[in-house]
């Protein structure tokens, strides 16, 4: 979590049976989800093949609305980026539970401004394990959210030693891991 929102990974094969497919196809099919944990928390949201309106590229995910992120009513209240490599895919994205209390617009630039909230869209304060156990529950009721199988306990071990390293967290590299430079910002969606 960062400051008032709730923030999300999902990785998968591009073709697999749950979340596979097109780069939108794996949006509509997180969105679809993640509107069902939305609805258990009593938000009516939408993700629209279509929102209409031109696609601004910003700092903050909260500026424009793209082909299936979900609003309720007028607000966006969650934004995601995906990045496709090697035959998988990774989706990251933030939900806002309520308004920052940085300077968004001094973060972000001129023109930016920052996500009103779930809570206050609501009415009601709506806390981050509220929305982790909706997430869990929607996503749950297709698979498994809570059990790693053996090979994804072993690349965890392999990545907290990496992510543990302050020489990797603060410059890119560790003694056990090489630096690698790629450029993905063509297959970054915000």
């Amino acid at each position: 979590m960062h400051n008032g929102d709730f923030t999300y990974s999902v990785v998968a094969a591009t073709d697999d049976s749950l979340f596979g497919g097109s780069t939108i196809e794996t949006y509509r099919k997180i969105s679809e989800r993640l509107a069902q944990a939305f609805k258990e928390l009593g938000a009516d949201v939408t993700a629209e093949p279509n929102p209409g309106g031109k696609y601004q590229r910003s700092a903050s995910c909260f500026d424009s609305t793209v082909t299936y992120e979900l609003k309720l009513g007028r607000e966006k209240i969650a934004g995601g980026a995906q990045v496709r490599q090697s035959g998988a895919f990774l989706q990251q994205g933030s939900i806002a539970l309520s308004r920052p209390e940085y300077d968004f617009e001094r973060l972000f630039g001129g023109g930016s401004r920052p996500p009103t909230g779930l809570s206050l869209l609501l009415g009601k304060r709506v806390s981050y394990e509220e929305v982790r156990m909706a997430i869990q529950n929607s996503f749950g009721r297709t698979m498994r959210a809570d059990t790693l199988n053996e090979f994804e306990l072993a690349r965890r071990e392999e990545l907290l030693s990496k992510y543990e390293s302050s020489g990797w967290n603060y410059f890119g590299k560790s003694a056990s891991f090489p630096m690698v430079y790629e450029s993905f910002s063509d297959q970054i969606r915000c």
